[in-house]
């Protein structure tokens, strides 16, 4: 739903149904249905916005084992993010948090994971926590220049959304809802930029035809403790990425 100061909550503003279409390469193994509760909520209030995206992919209520064992942990994921713009005229503040559990994405058979047909989860990874706090500067000397420095840090856990869901670790512990195992910690100092001047017209104003460009620039010093979840293995090393873009308008 929408509201606002100029505006009421409206019903017809209310999207309570989506209709999905899947694509499937073979005949389904079984009749089992997979069902996930999400939302999210996006707030603005003058130069504050605030973004939360919450799933529940799976809920044990009780065990079914009648030998008691642990259930499975809670299966979840959040994205949030919150940001403050303009300050002092000159930049914005902003933190973004990701958490996806230990069992997100799984299930207790194959043919039931979301990896068994092969397609992409817009992830690679499940069981960590990444926090992510940046400064954006808009440089008076320059326009079009976006100076991004930020700091992020990544705990990674031992699970994989590829193998089936479980509620025991290797060693026989329970399984936690998230960042099972040897955690690797992973700190990254960077520095981001984006240079987007204003379009070149190509020919004269009859055709207004324009070329537009823009650079993109990523680079940080990745320093990671534990690292591939191996107790006291580190490692440092130095990550850039380099994107260049152009696009014809008319």
């Amino acid at each position: 739903m929408y509201f606002s100061e100029t505006a009421s909550i409206q019903m017809r503003n209310l999207l309570p149904l989506h209709f999905l279409f899947f694509e499937s390469h073979n005949a389904p193994m079984n009749n089992d249905s997979n069902m996930m509760l999400g939302g999210s909520i996006w707030y603005q209030t003058g130069s504050f916005t605030l973004f939360f995206q919450g799933m529940i992919d799976n809920m044990d209520i009780k065990s079914q084992d009648p030998a008691g064992s642990p259930k499975s942990p809670l299966a979840f994921t959040i994205n949030s993010s919150v940001t403050v713009t303009d300050l002092a005229n000159k930049f914005d503040l902003g933190v973004e948090t990701d958490i996806v559990a230990t069992n997100a994405y799984r299930a207790n058979q194959y043919q039931n994971q979301w990896t068994y047909a092969q397609r992409g989860l817009a992830t690679n990874f499940s069981d960590y926590i990444r926090t992510k706090a940046y400064a954006t500067f808009y440089p008076d000397w320059m326009h079009g220049l976006k100076v991004e420095p930020a700091i992020t840090f990544y705990w990674k856990g031992t699970e994989d959304f590829r193998e089936l869901r479980s509620s025991f670790l290797p060693n026989g512990n329970p399984m936690p809802a998230v960042l099972a195992g040897t955690v690797e910690r992973t700190i990254r100092p960077s520095l981001y930029f984006r240079y987007q001047p204003m379009g070149t017209k190509v020919f004269d104003l009859k055709h207004d035809i324009r070329f537009n460009f823009w650079l993109d620039a990523d680079m940080g010093v990745n320093i990671t403790d534990n690292y591939n979840n191996r107790e006291g293995a580190t490692n440092r090393r130095f990550v850039r990425l380099f994107r260049l873009f152009g696009q014809f308008t008319f």
